[in-house]
């Protein structure tokens, strides 16, 4: 597995990412994690959780893989580790860890595989969740709404829920709730929140469960965006 630590990159063996693993309550997955700044925040709001960031982009995590890197007393994570990959072919080394996954404001090639055309897109997007998760699992997707873009899906609550529950289901997966988020929630995501102040379109939240991923799991998911209404 190919785990970013600044400008270089190094693999971590299987063995070696495990025990990292065990020594944490749960783990969180943000797909699509850009820079990310928001793993590295959230790992220290939740010290007893591991923080993975997922991106194919190594480069754009660099910065924050190097602060993490460092020692505690200078602003370092060690439960905060940044993957590069695809969520499409993700790290044999990750599957059925996350207890908790998000997507926040997915662009470019994720965009595609969340809204893609195709009859096979919710899928694409769900089977390889799927394997990712945890047996108990919550997954939380934010988006802009979308009306009037011309061969993409309408971005709505009930579009979005009614593409998407098939797929998650066939993985089992129940959407729970698809909503808009509460126009005076506070994103956590620096990336949402440009998104937001520069289009004024609302957002979309969606969420959807496998077992029962616990309190912790639940807890990370609200502390990337509140439920909507709150």
């Amino acid at each position: 597995m190919r785990v970013v630590t600044g400008k270089t990159s190094q693999t971590m063996a299987a063995a070696e990412f495990r025990r990292l693993a065990s020594g944490y309550a749960t783990c969180w997955l943000d797909v699509g994690a850009g820079d990310g700044a928001l793993s590295y925040r959230l790992a220290g709001d939740f010290p007893d959780v591991l923080c993975l960031g997922l991106d194919p982009n190594a480069e754009a995590m660099a910065s924050q893989a190097r602060r993490a890197r460092r020692k505690p007393d200078r602003g370092g994570r060690a439960n905060c580790l940044y993957v590069a990959a695809a969520v499409e072919a993700p790290p044999a080394e990750l599957a059925g860890l996350a207890r908790a996954i998000t997507i926040n404001f997915p662009w470019a090639r994720l965009l595609e595989i969340v809204l893609g055309a195709g009859d096979d897109a919710p899928a694409a997007l769900a089977e390889p969740l799927a394997a990712l998760a945890a047996p108990d699992c919550a997954v939380q997707l934010l988006l802009n709404e979308i009306t009037d873009l011309p061969a993409v899906p309408a971005v709505e609550p009930a579009t979005l829920a009614d593409r998407l529950a098939p797929a998650f289901t066939a993985t089992g997966f129940q959407v729970d709730a698809a909503g808009w988020l509460a126009t005076d929630a506070r994103v956590r995501s620096r990336w949402g929140g440009r998104l937001i102040r520069g289009s004024g379109r609302r957002v979309v939240r969606l969420r959807a469960t496998r077992g029962g991923p616990g309190d912790r799991a639940l807890a990370i998911l609200d502390a990337v965006a509140p439920e909507p209404g709150r």
